[in-house]
């Protein structure tokens, strides 16, 4: 969870870290297997199985045709 800025100095810095951060990410994460695993464990969790179609239609009332 990010934490509150305590005053703007310190928003500004953490604005300023966040470039260089996203292409350290992105490089380990492109070039480091364990990284990557880390990656993929971590969308996993955060979307789940992701959308399931279920359809409303009521099949078996049209099994008697």
């Amino acid at each position: 969870m990010a934490r509150a800025p305590r005053y703007a100095g310190d928003a500004v810095g953490d604005a300023a870290a966040r470039g260089p951060l996203a292409r350290r990410a992105r490089y380990l994460a492109a070039n480091n297997a364990l990284a990557a695993s880390g990656v993929e464990a971590w969308v996993s969790a955060l979307v789940g199985t992701g959308i399931k179609p279920q359809s409303s239609h009521l099949v078996y009332a049209f099994a008697a045709y």
